[in-house]
């Protein structure tokens, strides 16, 4: 199911136990240029929605996650990889995600290897350094590099392991068990029942 960003007014019943994902009223801007207005957005559970920027292409400004494919011999450098990740906490702040997948070789691209997994532990290791708070590995099966840790005592807070969650060490707000530290994100009192099984979902157009 495809939904448009609406400027509708804000959805109601927003405390509806059937909704997943709820956005309202959501702003952004670059400098002169007005990219989101007033956003509102609700995904009902059981669902599958896909947010397609204005131009079509399957990405959005309403979700601040950097993700960057790491090919081997072209982006793949300590060097590269270390000013990317201080560019990132300088310019756009330690807390947004940073996902290093790793590139299999397809269609025109035959020629380079896929991506070892030590290289995306190495880029998660240097962004984690450079003071990215979550930091993680993908296309790959890393539970430790797919897991999120919190950033003040370092405690695991959520395990993940492909599909299934393990450890979930949050409070019902968000916060470590640990020290207290809040986790960015909007999360249950507990974690949800997923794993590596097959689902029915409803797609529409």
């Amino acid at each position: 199911m495809v939904e448009p960003l609406s400027r509708e007014p804000p959805i109601q019943n927003s405390s509806d136990s059937n909704t997943a994902v709820l956005v309202e009223g959501v702003h952004k801007h670059y400098g002169d240029v007005r990219a989101l207005d007033g956003a509102d957005l609700r995904v009902e559970r059981g669902t599958v929605v896909g947010l397609l920027g204005p131009n079509g292409a399957g990405k959005t400004t309403l979700v601040r996650v950097l993700t960057t494919l790491l090919i081997p011999g072209q982006n793949d450098s300590d060097t590269e990889i270390d000013e990317m990740t201080r560019w990132v906490v300088d310019k756009l702040g330690p807390e947004v995600p940073m996902h290093f997948t790793a590139f299999h070789p397809d269609w025109k691209m035959l020629d380079i290897a896929p991506t070892p997994a030590a290289t995306l532990s190495r880029a998660r290791k240097i962004a984690m350094d450079n003071g990215v708070h979550f930091a993680y590995t993908g296309n790959v099966h890393d539970s430790t590099g797919g897991s999120t840790y919190c950033p003040s005592c370092g405690a695991l807070v959520i395990e993940r392991d492909w599909y299934q969650l393990g450890t979930w060490s949050l409070d019902a707000n968000g916060a470590c068990l640990g020290c207290g530290t809040s986790i960015p994100g909007h999360f249950d009192a507990a974690p949800g029942h997923h794993g590596a099984r097959r689902v029915p979902v409803r797609l529409s157009l």
